[in-house]
């Protein structure tokens, strides 16, 4: 006598080419395939998707911790991707790594990322605590942005016109803080920012 079915479907969706790997964080079910896609299962029953990140290249792993999610891209020459996913429709590549070898699997344990890379082995990385992210916003057209880092870090925020020439214009010590850019109204549309140890 066969077992009787422990499990029935709740519902169902179907990505634009095979789901390669999930990982579930809060309400959110994030999928690795052609493009990294963001579904929201607060209903598991009604599944809303929400958003999708370069739909053009296929993803074979996901681990999302601390509003991050850990990427390997399969396509080509083997890399991770590292995605902020706080705001859930509006997913951003903030960083990435490439590995020596083949990215083949990953598993993320609290700010350690271990990954399965092929002829090389295990790789184990760490964040790196040296860096900032820099948000941008506008406030009635102002350009305002935000700077994150590690508390005590000096950062230098630099703007430039053309991504050659960089300028400095504000120093930060702390970490963390705003600067609102007086000359980025419209008449100035050309104006880039990177922030620097």
């Amino acid at each position: 006598m066969e077992d009787e079915p422990r499990l029935r479907q709740l519902s169902c969706v179907q990505t634009r080419d095979a789901a390669g790997a999930l990982d579930v964080e809060g309400n959110h079910a994030y999928i690795a395939s052609r493009g990294f896609h963001i579904i929201d299962v607060t209903d598991p029953s009604n599944p809303i998707w929400v958003s999708t990140y370069a739909l053009n290249t296929f993803f074979s792993d996901v681990q999302v911790t601390r509003d991050l999610a850990y990427l390997v891209q399969d396509t080509g020459i083997t890399r991770l991707h590292i995605v902020d996913v706080s705001d859930p429709a509006k997913p951003v590549r903030i960083g990435g790594y490439a590995p020596p070898g083949e990215a083949l699997n990953l598993w993320l344990e609290g700010e350690t990322l271990c990954v399965a890379d092929g002829s090389r082995g295990l790789q184990i990385l760490g964040e790196r605590k040296d860096l900032f992210r820099l948000t941008l916003s506008t406030t009635l057209g102002q350009p305002r942005l935000t700077l994150s880092g590690a508390s005590g870090t000096p950062a230098v925020l630099e703007i430039s016109t053309n991504l050659m020439n960089w300028s400095p214009i504000w120093t930060n010590t702390a970490g963390t803080g705003e600067y609102a850019d007086p000359q980025g109204v419209p008449q100035n549309p050309k104006r880039f920012y990177r922030a620097r140890q």
